[in-house]
């Protein structure tokens, strides 16, 4: 399944330190909770 455009994406800024995030989540700048990506993720 796809869903969005091939600009699909996220800019996260935490701590003045800017994430520009095509393929994976948003959370996963942050040390808590754990994130966990399972293989398979397409």
């Amino acid at each position: 399944r796809f869903h969005g455009g091939n600009n699909a994406g996220h800019t996260v800024i935490v701590d003045n330190n800017t994430y520009k995030l095509h393929l994976i989540p948003s959370g996963i700048v942050y040390g808590k909770p754990i994130s966990i990506i399972g293989n398979g993720v397409v």
